[in-house]
């Protein structure tokens, strides 16, 4: 799908196009003729103050990207700031502002505020290169940008930035900036995609209780048996290439990269993105860790930890199983200690999903279905999702919200009306 179907599908994912703006800083290009800017001019989410700049638009992608189409591919900036909120970062003559978080739990475990560091983004660039000169389905490189004028604040973490918005004026905070903000250097990356949606978004629409009424059984279970399969094999050939994701030990516990956000879905395929955390691959534990993120981390889909966990219970994964599942902060997996080795929830759409992505990790096959199916899928799934948003009031632009989605679906139980509107919403 190009043009405008797909632009139509990013647009009821997404919303509409939000403001950004470029600023001065440092590009390093790969190849400069895909690079839709000028040369030394930056993409960037923030708020202005005293300044004088064209906004320009697109859609965003995550929390602190942006995507828009280009020829016959999609541009994507990623870490160019935050969109929009009390956290978004200031530009203010020819600076800016935002917050160096030091145990902000993701990544290396500290971060710039909505932007990533000089040593990521070059980590980024060399594993997706090299991902893509290996002829493995990715994203296309096309480099990375410097912004040499950030100042930042040290907060903790998320929750301290944001009880200290909360709390304390523009006045008072751009007064803070002035006397303690200390100088430093974020980065962006950028890349050529071949759509920019995201598998965890349209997992969403089969997480709802009875879609298969709506969508028919066989070809829910047979599509999303295809989905895992795809991306399960897309992570093998990374493995067999000794490319991890990006999966580190942090403490008793893990961080990855190796989730189904950062795999992309068309018409007919499947790619895998974002690579600031990939690396080689050190034993064949974290294979297996990364195997088993993909089956449930980010996934909406019902009893997907608990069922990949059950999977995952017995001799080859046999390190990362009860220590991990105690410091989980999922409730879900919390409630599911007793139910490992004594009974799993029984939910045929997250088991096929599964099956899916060991098939095609284990067996190196992907499960193949009609390219028409595929293609009926991907846009009822997507217009499924818009439709039980508005059902939910979640507000449009909240892509990753699992438990957020969760809490809403089981606090209102859908009604007769709800399940009428979602089958007008694919009828059209």
């Amino acid at each position: 799908m190009r043009g405008s179907g797909l632009e139509d599908l990013i647009r009821r994912l997404r919303g509409p196009r939000t403001e950004y703006f470029l600023i001065k800083g440092k590009t390093e290009l790969l190849d400069p003729s895909k690079y839709p800017f000028e040369k030394g001019m930056l993409p960037v989410f923030c708020k202005y103050i005293d300044a004088k700049m064209q906004p320009l638009k697109a859609y965003i992608s995550g929390n602190r990207s942006m995507v828009f189409p280009s020829d016959s591919a999609w541009f994507k900036a990623k870490s160019i700031g935050i969109p929009f909120g009390r956290s978004s970062p200031t530009y203010k003559d020819g600076k800016l502002y935002t917050f160096f978080l030091t145990n902000a739990s993701i990544g290396s475990g500290s971060l710039i505020w909505g932007f990533t560091e000089v040593k990521e983004a070059l980590n980024e660039v060399k594993w997706m290169k090299k991902a893509k000169e290996l002829d493995l389905r990715v994203t296309e490189p096309v480099g990375m940008g410097i912004y040499e004028n950030i100042f930042v604040i040290d907060l903790k973490d998320r929750s301290d930035l944001f009880s200290y918005l909360k709390r304390t004026s523009l006045e008072d905070l751009m007064n803070r900036f002035h006397k303690e903000a200390r100088k430093t250097e974020g980065a962006c990356v950028f890349c050529w995609e071949p759509t920019d949606i995201r598998v965890d978004e349209i997992l969403y629409a089969f997480s709802i209780p009875g879609i298969e009424n709506i969508l028919g059984r066989d070809d829910c279970r047979d599509y999303l048996k295809w989905l895992g399969s795809s991306c399960g094999y897309n992570l093998r050939l990374h493995h067999d290439n000794c490319i991890m994701h990006g999966t580190v030990q942090v403490g008793p516990g893990f961080m990855t990269n190796s989730h189904v956000a950062n795999h992309l879905v068309g018409e007919e395929t499947t790619w895998i993105t974002d690579y600031h955390m990939a690396g080689e691959v050190k034993n064949e534990d974290i294979k297996r860790m990364e195997v088993f993120c993909l089956c449930h981390v980010m996934n909406p889909l019902p009893h997907a930890e608990v069922i990949a966990r059950s999977r995952f219970a017995r001799d080859e994964f046999p390190r990362f199983e009860l220590y991990e599942l105690l410091l989980s902060p999922s409730y879900e997996a919390i409630t599911s200690l007793g139910e490992i080795g004594l009974r799993t929830p029984k939910a045929g759409l997250t088991e096929a999903f599964i099956d899916g992505i060991e098939l095609g990790y284990y067996k190196r096959r992907i499960f193949e279905v009609e390219s028409k199916l595929k293609r009926k899928m991907l846009r009822k799934s997507i217009l499924i999702k818009e439709k039980i948003w508005e059902i939910l009031k979640i507000p449009k632009r909240m892509q990753r919200g699992v438990d957020y989605f969760h809490a809403r679906l089981y606090s209102r139980k859908l009604t007769d009306q709800d399940y009428r509107e979602l089958s007008k919403a694919i009828s059209n």
